[in-house]
């Protein structure tokens, strides 16, 4: 899931968590996973480049963060830079929740 989607989720006894049950409203937020691979650049540079394209991170560890693409965002942008350091081999990364807004600035961009 991106940041402001809104899920249900039911307490499970059993379990004794809650159980996701259906999303129940899709922001239009997007959320990047990027791995470092180049450990000589610093996290939070790369990092620094996403901030001024107006996407917030949070970092996990030295090699590991998380991005949010905000909806008003264009991701098409954004996924050039992501292509264009990942071609440095400076990170790797990998769209693990892409709205259907970004999805299709993507393919727009494409064409």
């Amino acid at each position: 899931f991106a940041c402001d989607d809104i899920i249900f989720a039911e307490y499970d006894e059993n379990e004794t968590m809650l159980i996701y049950k259906e999303l129940v409203k899709a922001s239009d937020n997007s959320t990047i996973q990027v791995i470092m691979i180049d450990k000589s650049v610093g996290t939070n540079n790369v990092r620094e480049i996403f901030n001024l394209l107006g996407c917030e991170s949070e970092k996990f560890s030295d090699d590991y963060f998380v991005i949010n693409v905000p909806g008003e965002i264009n991701y098409s942008l954004v996924k050039a830079k992501l292509s264009a350091v990942k071609s440095d081999n400076i990170i790797d990364f990998a769209e693990s929740c892409l709205s259907e807004k970004h999805r299709i600035q993507v393919s727009m961009a494409q064409q």
